[in-house]
């Protein structure tokens, strides 16, 4: 009963000031954002897997009109599975929309991450903007994100040994190098100043 108490009040506290809808005004605006993201793939044979993507994101740039804003930023995410961290570059183009009291909002990262084995990187959300005072803002979205990952697909061949011509063979690994894009759920929850 306490749980549910509590959600109610901290939802209240989110819609309070989204109440008085605001645009963003001309000028200056940043972002900081905590992102999730997740991909998941079924293999017939050996079951699947899941990858979980954390990460924080930066964005800064100008609001050109109140329903349209150009920056560019930088992130770092870290795969958990792999347990590795990879940074991304990107641009970001965003329109805040109003429609009465409600304030959705549409966002696209376009970009590079900056590892050996990745690429070109895509993800457009949306979401909802919560006003909170005069010039901040939180942010909460959802959508796709697209990814260029670099993968070496290959077999084995066991090693043999020919007991009439003593002939003995260890085996090799023949790999070849395949691009392929990876797409993932992604959840971005951050604010805006």
């Amino acid at each position: 009963m306490k749980k549910k108490k509590f959600a109610i009040i901290a939802l209240a506290a989110l819609l309070v000031p989204s109440v008085a809808a605001r645009q963003p005004q001309r000028g200056y605006r940043g972002f900081v954002d905590a992102e999730w993201s997740r991909y998941s793939r079924r293999l017939t044979d050996y079951g699947g897997w899941h990858e979980n993507h954390w990460g924080v994101s930066t964005v800064h740039g100008y609001q050109v009109m109140p329903e349209l804003f150009v920056g560019a930023g930088a992130a770092l995410n870290r795969n958990a599975w792999l347990g590795s961290w990879y940074p991304r570059l990107f641009a970001d183009v965003r329109t805040d929309l109003k429609l009465g009291i409600f304030t959705p909002f549409a966002d696209l990262r376009a970009g590079w991450t900056l590892t050996s084995d990745a690429g070109f990187y895509f993800s457009p959300t949306v979401g909802y903007r919560f006003n909170w005072g005069r010039k901040f803002g939180i942010n909460l979205g959802a959508g796709i994100t697209v990814q260029s990952v670099k993968y070496y697909d290959g077999y084995y061949d066991d090693s043999w040994y020919d007991p009439v011509t003593g002939e003995f063979d260890t085996g090799y690994i023949q790999a070849n190098t395949v691009r392929s894009a990876k797409c993932t759920f992604t959840l971005r929850l951050g604010f805006d100043f």
